[in-house]
């Protein structure tokens, strides 16, 4: 087997992908922009099984593709820890587009005794005329900085994380549908890691359309019930957990300055999406007690 990457690099970009390789080029086209010479970082990028393996472009910098079969992202994150030994991984998704100094700013700011939470920007598919989709996700799409300040952890998609953390906690849950992101900053800060967020460390993320948030809130609901086990009382908070955002969301579209028409719009999907949740939640949990018979 040849060696990885073929020069030492400082850090180590782990990409999953899934059936999106027109994002998956023009995320990589993004690492080719970096204000950074080409030598000082690679790429990874894991396929999780898509219908045909992504044909990776020239590039200016070391890139591999490795495949990994079981389902799940977090999975197809650990195939890629797994072929690695770079001392630095910064984390991004397929769909993300780097800002040209996200390696720059990594690596100025990431350290041995932390992990480092970057920021993360939503960009509406129309910003002449935006859907309630795209003012829900520029509202609460990815809030690095609020997952790092109240929850204490920071998502994957801009996510860096030194390999001497992992070879001492171990690599993300792959059991978890949703959430794998949040156990594992949690199981390091337990050991002892620090994390911090930087906002200079951007990439862009496309906001998702009505389906595709309701396919998360199913999600992000089942991950919950994953780690919440069967005991009963688990389940239920687990749902109230998941449903507690919602009023602080209401009131916050309540106050914007939006005109009374985009407001109630935005409002009935606030709640559609809690609603998604809960009938996720009666048939997550009626699955279980047939199973538990």
């Amino acid at each position: 087997m040849s060696r990885w990457p073929p020069e030492p690099v400082e850090v180590e970009v782990i990409i999953p992908v899934f059936n999106d390789p027109e994002r998956l080029n023009l995320c990589l086209s993004d690492l080719a922009q970096q204000s950074v010479p080409a030598d000082r970082f690679a790429v990874t990028v894991v396929d999780n099984g898509s219908d045909q393996l992504p044909q990776l472009p020239p590039l200016p910098y070391a890139v591999r593709l490795l495949q990994c079969l079981q389902p799940g992202s977090y999975a197809a994150r650990n195939t890629a820890i797994a072929a690695s030994s770079t001392p630095l991984l910064a984390f991004t998704d397929a769909d993300c587009r780097p800002a040209p100094t996200w390696i720059e700013t990594g690596l100025a700011q990431a350290e041995s005794s932390h992990l480092l939470a970057g920021a993360i920007r939503m960009r509406p598919r129309s910003a002449v005329t935006p859907s309630a989709a795209d003012r829900y996700e520029l509202l609460f799409g990815m809030q690095q900085q609020h997952y790092v300040r109240s929850g204490g952890f920071g998502i994957t998609a801009n996510l860096w994380v030194p390999r001497a953390l992992v070879d001492q906690i171990g690599p993300f849950n792959a059991l978890l549908k949703s959430g794998g992101d949040r156990e594992f900053c949690q199981r390091a800060r337990g050991h002892g890691w620090g994390l911090i967020y930087a906002d200079n460390c951007c990439v862009e993320h496309p906001a998702r359309t009505r389906e595709e948030l309701r396919r998360k809130a199913r999600r992000l609901l089942g991950g919950r019930l994953d780690r919440a086990g069967s005991a009963p009382l688990g389940r239920w908070l687990a749902l109230a957990l998941h449903l507690k955002p919602m009023l602080r969301e209401l009131w916050i579209v309540l106050i914007g300055v939006w005109p009374w028409h985009c407001k109630r719009t935005l409002l009935a999907l606030v709640i559609e999406l809690r609603l998604e949740a809960l009938r996720e939640w009666r048939q997550l949990v009626a699955v279980q007690g047939e199973t538990c018979r």
